[in-house]
């Protein structure tokens, strides 16, 4: 199998947490899909394949949330008000009071992470939507460990908090 054929193959097993990653910085799936295409795109048109010497995973993921970000630069994302709440509310429930409080909660967790930086929603969705290490975190965002550690701290407490402001707690 030649070198331009695996990369292929491994950049299409990380899309689905590519596309997570951009879908949780975006908040539209249009767009989100749009930056993982150019991302794919951008791989299968390169003169050379990347070199394997690092894992395609940590380049594939910092490709696409770089995209992401930029894509947040030149535009500002749409109102927190909006009706669509994202993957968290895919649930089903039979009984119709269980699924509105799945919902309610649903939205006010995407309402929360929606007000933390992008950088932060990132560092998040690679840990806990992903399950990468903090040294896979490190690597895709080109820091330092501790700097991934510690950020992560912070998003999670700013996260806790302003989940509980949503839901009047007094925290």
């Amino acid at each position: 199998m030649n070198h331009r054929r695996e990369v292929v193959e491994e950049a299409l097993r990380e899309w689905p947490g590519a596309f997570g990653l951009a879908f949780h910085l975006l908040h539209d799936r249009a767009r989100a899909e749009d930056v993982c295409q150019e991302v794919l795109l951008g791989l299968l048109s390169a003169a050379r394949p990347p070199q394997t010497d690092r894992p395609l995973r940590a380049l594939i993921l910092r490709m696409v949330r770089n995209r992401a970000l930029s894509e947040l630069r030149r535009e500002r994302p749409g109102s927190l008000d909006d009706d669509e709440v994202g993957p968290l509310a895919d649930a089903a429930s039979p009984d119709p009071l269980d699924e509105a409080s799945r919902r309610e909660e649903a939205v006010a967790v995407e309402t929360a992470l929606a007000r933390l930086p992008a950088a932060w929603r990132a560092m998040l969705y690679l840990r806990e939507g992903l399950d990468l290490s903090y040294a896979e975190i490190a690597e895709v965002l080109e820091r330092d460990v501790d700097v991934v550690r510690v950020t992560l701290h912070r998003a999670r407490r700013r996260a806790r908090r302003l989940l509980g402001s949503l839901k009047g707690d007094p925290t």
